[in-house]
């Protein structure tokens, strides 16, 4: 059983080690675990605050270890079936499907890469910054 995802921003030279949450979330680890590896678009909230994520192809519908937003979780927002971590301030309540957690030491690179790619956001249509998402077993 995988117990880590690496998600890297291979052209910004940013990286983040995720901690599968297996015990509280197996199912949805699973079906995250089923489409990898993967290459999904580097996506970024707009009003919610400093949230960067990427589309999953995974089906959500139910909850599963419904927690808090939290700084540094990864949970997947099942209204629009991504992948996201909030990396800074954040103002979206409510509990989310967190199944991962990302490394401290990370954290960091995680942040640089939701900057740039909320910078392409403000500026309008562009290039994409793609996020390659593997198992670490």
């Amino acid at each position: 059983m995988a117990k880590s995802l690496l998600i890297e921003w291979k052209e910004l030279g940013c990286k983040a080690h995720i901690q599968l949450l297996w015990d509280e979330a197996p199912k949805l680890c699973q079906a995250v675990v089923d489409c990898l590896p993967l290459r999904s678009i580097s996506w970024h909230s707009v009003i919610s605050g400093d949230n960067i994520g990427f589309p999953l192809p995974v089906v959500c519908t139910t909850f599963e270890n419904p927690q808090p937003r939290t700084r540094g979780n990864m949970y997947i927002y099942a209204n629009g079936q991504l992948g996201i971590v909030p990396y800074g301030d954040f103002s979206e309540p409510g509990d989310v499907n967190t199944f991962g957690r990302i490394d401290e030491k990370d954290m960091e690179d995680v942040a640089k890469a939701g900057r740039t790619v909320a910078e392409y956001f403000r500026k309008g249509p562009g290039r994409p910054i793609f996020a390659d998402i593997t198992l670490v077993e």
